[in-house]
């Protein structure tokens, strides 16, 4: 097991302890999972505003397209054309949560 992996919370880990936590099969758990993470991307894919009180929201905006640029070649000029996206915003719970907890050294660059 990597080091890492106690840090993140997967689909096997939700489903596990769904199982446990309900006394129901690690099937009827994925069954149940899976349902819940496809109607939140059917909605999300409409266009619809999902709300989890004291979790948090996901709404879709717009990107307008941009111009980019190669760093490395400035002269080079790209379009970068206009998308949607989901944008997450957390509830006053999980903001709190997130407050207490206490300060880690995070793996960025490999440092």
């Amino acid at each position: 097991m990597k080091e890492n992996d106690k840090k993140t919370l997967t689909k096997h880990s939700l489903v596990l302890s769904l199982s446990r936590q309900f006394d129901i099969s690690r099937a009827k758990a994925l069954e149940i999972l899976e349902q819940v993470f496809s109607d939140i991307s059917t909605a999300i894919g409409q266009g619809k505003h999902c709300e989890f009180r004291d979790f948090g929201s996901f709404t879709v905006s717009e990107r307008k397209p941009r111009i980019g640029r190669n760093p490395h070649k400035p002269n080079d000029i790209y379009e970068i054309p206009g998308r949607r996206c989901v944008k997450f915003r957390p509830g006053k719970t999980l903001r709190e949560q997130l407050a207490t907890f206490p300060e880690e050294q995070t793996d960025s660059d490999g440092e």
